[in-house]
């Protein structure tokens, strides 16, 4: 399985143990659903540890926009967008990093 895969599969499994229902994913971004909330959570994998993930604001909020677009129910909900990394720590050790309202 390709780590982004992975990453993806882990993301979704630790906002489900934060009471958040999984609505969708395109391999690169989660979508959420809280209450009267949507979260947009960019997954990213960083493989060196120690290193930093530039955030891309204008691919966010486009993401977020698209996503409401083609769901026209979510559009009464507040966005929060998210951030959750995967970071690699060792051959066989990684641990998640999560980013809430990382735009602000």
């Amino acid at each position: 399985m390709k780590l982004q895969a992975r990453a993806i599969e882990a993301a979704e499994v630790y906002l489900e143990s934060k009471g958040l229902e999984i609505i969708g994913n395109d391999g690169e971004f989660i979508f959420a659903e809280g209450v009267a909330l949507i979260v947009i959570a960019q997954v990213n994998v960083v493989e060196e540890f120690g290193s930093i993930y530039e955030l891309d604001r204008p691919k966010f909020e486009k993401r977020g926009m698209q996503f409401l677009k083609d769901n026209p129910e979510y559009v009464n909900r507040l966005l929060r967008f998210d951030e959750i990394s995967l970071v690699v720590c060792g051959s066989n050790r990684a641990m998640l990093r999560h980013l809430v309202n990382c735009l602000g």
